[in-house]
């Protein structure tokens, strides 16, 4: 008999144990919101004062070539670059297209990345 209630209270014992080592697992700890970049830089439009004037400058509009009162066409102003431009000659130009005189005249072709600056420049509306 008395094994039986020694039995009993280890029994009783090891049942309140198990019980109250349990937690509640229904309410998770709270969990820091994701933030997320919403910043979407491609809709950036291309400008010509910020992006393509600079190609212009350093490539095109020295004297004789695309600058103010070219005979060719002036590069120089945003007004002279948007019409130029809008002749449809400066993409072909500047990418050595067949058919085109290739720009710079006698140089090597612009890196692709300031191609497609004015590429963006024109698909953009020649924002100013």
């Amino acid at each position: 008999m008395k094994n039986i209630k020694l039995f009993s209270v280890a029994l009783i014992m090891s049942i309140a144990i198990i019980f109250t080592s349990c937690s509640d697992d229904t309410d998770p700890a709270p969990v820091d919101p994701i933030v997320v970049d919403t910043t979407d830089t491609t809709t950036t439009k291309a400008s010509y004062t910020t992006d393509v004037k600079p190609i212009f400058d350093g490539s095109c509009t020295f004297v004789g070539c695309h600058n103010v009162g070219s005979g060719v066409g002036s590069l120089a102003t945003y007004l002279d670059a948007k019409a130029y431009g809008e002749g449809g000659r400066l993409i072909g130009a500047v990418k050595h297209e067949s058919g085109f005189s290739p720009m710079p005249k006698n140089g090597a072709k612009l890196a692709d990345d300031k191609i497609a600056s004015i590429e963006k420049w024109i698909a953009d509306g020649y924002t100013e």
